[in-house]
């Protein structure tokens, strides 16, 4: 049986998870990264890449949208 002490440790374990997790993630993210146009243009105008996507490219813009 489980009890109120051991409710609230569990309650501050998985919210301590949470945070570390969170700064971890927040922290490493990279958000001040340049975008090259050339290499983007390259990539989407690639021959790998399905006729349905290149079709698609019209009205999702991934240029713009990046």
């Amino acid at each position: 049986m489980r009890t109120k002490k051991t409710d609230k440790r569990h309650l501050y374990l998985s919210s301590l998870i949470v945070v570390i997790s969170f700064y971890h993630a927040v922290t490493f993210a990279t958000p001040h990264q340049t975008l090259n146009l050339d290499e983007l243009n390259e990539a989407l105008t690639s021959i790998n890449r399905a006729p349905s996507d290149l079709a698609r490219d019209s009205i999702r813009k991934p240029i713009e949208t990046l």
